[in-house]
């Protein structure tokens, strides 16, 4: 996204973008730590095939991601539109909206983290590539479309919204996936 936004926008929009990322990390930092042991745990629950457990795991990971998504995100929603000039300068005002925007896809990356680590402890690791793969290549199709019209804030918002679709579609095979080998356990 950076280098169409660079392209089809300008500079100071890219300058936007890339400061509301780093604002957005701090967002996700805290949470990454948490995806490779949860996928431990998902591997050795789902290997007993204890899937009321593996249900329970996940929620607790989801509970935990989204109390501090709430509040960080929070923070930023509430102080960001103060902070951003305070900090970076008035000129990197406009950074908040994309701020804004790139935390409803982040925040879901947060809160369902085991997305990914779920498929893949239940056999299925190509089908996150194969959602990747199929959601980018419309990401990429709406950016030439909209963006170079659009600017900077439409570009994000696809990209948020590649975020969160992506996510969701791995979300709701997993679970599909749990329910059917509940039933049929």
């Amino acid at each position: 996204v950076p280098l169409y936004i660079k392209y089809f926008v300008s500079d100071a929009a890219l300058g936007y973008f890339r400061l509301a990322s780093s604002l957005i990390n701090l967002v996700m930092l805290p949470i990454e730590p948490f995806i490779w042991p949860t996928y431990k745990e998902i591997t050795s629950t789902i290997a007993q095939r204890q899937w009321q457990a593996t249900r329970k795991l996940l929620k607790q990971v989801s509970a935990i991601a989204s109390i501090w998504t709430l509040l960080a995100g929070g923070g930023l929603v509430a102080l960001g539109w103060w902070f951003i000039p305070f900090v970076y300068g008035a000129d990197s005002a406009p950074a908040y909206a994309c701020v804004l925007i790139l935390l409803v896809g982040y925040g879901f990356a947060n809160v369902m983290n085991w997305n990914r680590p779920l498929l893949l402890a239940l056999g299925y690791p190509n089908y996150p590539l194969i959602v990747a793969a199929v959601t980018g290549a419309i990401e990429i199709a709406l950016i030439f479309l909209l963006v170079p019209t659009g600017g900077y804030l439409v570009g994000t918002a696809i990209f948020s919204a590649y975020l969160a679709v992506s996510i969701l579609i791995n979300v709701a095979r997993g679970l599909s996936i749990l329910q059917h080998n509940e039933a049929t356990a």
